[in-house]
């Protein structure tokens, strides 16, 4: 699994215009391997993560992103939260369109899965802090 992981950062890290364009395909990849990932494998993951942010912009992997947030799986659903709360750590606030991510977030609040509600807080709880820091 980890040769796989390595595979895809060399190809996105070495990426030509062509290889950025199918960012949606390794972002789809990296959320089916997430579900049932190991420590060091998640280490991988936000690698790969953080290097397709870079090719394509945060905003717009973050995008693809939302939509998993709906997934019938709980995991899945933190896994995301994560993922963009590490976007957001990691990359400046003018990079993103909070009021979207926002809007997209309220939703996880009201989930039946403590971890669920668990990772919305934490990821509105820092959309806040920064929209307060903008103002």
């Amino acid at each position: 699994m980890i040769h796989i992981l390595e595979c895809h950062a060399i190809l996105m890290q070495n990426a030509s215009v062509t290889m950025r364009q199918h960012v949606m395909q390794i972002v789809n990849n990296i959320l089916s391997i997430t579900v049932d990932a190991k420590v060091q494998i998640k280490i991988e993951l936000f690698k790969l993560m953080k290097t397709a942010m870079l090719n394509k912009g945060p905003q717009i992997v973050t995008e693809m992103l939302v939509p998993d947030l709906d997934h019938r799986n709980p995991r899945m659903k933190e896994d995301v939260y994560n993922y963009i709360i590490y976007g957001l750590l990691t990359f400046p606030s003018s990079e993103y369109d909070l009021d979207f991510l926002l809007k997209e977030m309220l939703n996880g609040l009201m989930d039946q899965k403590r971890r669920v509600r668990q990772a919305s807080l934490e990821a509105t709880a820092l959309i806040f802090q920064v929209i307060s820091l903008i103002t």
